[in-house]
């Protein structure tokens, strides 16, 4: 009975807070969450991450990127800064060709800093010979799927990438006529 007042406390504003931050509940005026504004947002700055992958332009990308953003991509070093991560998307897409399929699962907000979380599926073709080891995230010539989480900041009134990984569920597939040796050598993909 003691611990029956801090159900009858705690039940209340654990509702009311959940109440507050679902995402499309009106504001206290009865205008739209601004939640919602930010998660649509979000979708358009994921909409361009995925066709300036797609498209290989390294503009687009780098519009998506706060300043200080940092790639985590899977078996290789984090990539920080904006231009170390164009870079890193330039030397992928001299190497190969991708085609990204993002799909959210998840988009929440507070403030100016937010995350998305999903999953993707990639295919990588090799550009030329030498490209089918086993590239951090991604076997090239195969369409494989992943799980992601992008943490999200505004930045100058938009929303930016700050940090971005990536991983499979299961191991990465084998390419037919790879050795062992070609597929422990990491390249370097696009990412969501």
């Amino acid at each position: 009975m003691r611990h029956a007042w801090k159900l009858a406390v705690l039940l209340p504003l654990a509702l009311s807070l959940a109440a507050c931050g679902r995402p499309g509940a009106p504001g206290p005026d009865g205008s739209p969450d601004a939640r919602s504004a930010d998660a649509a947002a979000i979708a358009r700055l994921r909409g361009g991450y995925e066709t300036a992958v797609n498209t290989h332009n390294l503009q687009g990308l780098e519009q998506c990127w706060a300043a200080d953003g940092v790639l985590m991509p899977p078996d290789q070093p984090a990539v920080a800064g904006k231009a170390q991560i164009v870079a890193w998307y330039k030397q992928t897409f001299d190497q190969l060709d991708a085609k990204l399929a993002l799909r959210s699962t998840e988009t929440r907000t507070g403030g100016d800093w937010g995350f998305d979380r999903g999953t993707f599926t990639l295919t990588l073709t090799p550009k030329g010979p030498g490209s089918q080891a086993a590239v951090a995230g991604a076997t090239p010539g195969l369409t494989e799927s992943f799980k992601y989480i992008t943490v999200v900041r505004r930045e100058g009134g938009a929303w930016k990438v700050s940090r971005n990984l990536w991983n499979r569920d299961n191991p990465p597939a084998v390419v037919p006529g790879a050795g062992p040796d070609d597929s422990d050598e990491p390249l370097t993909p696009p990412a969501p």
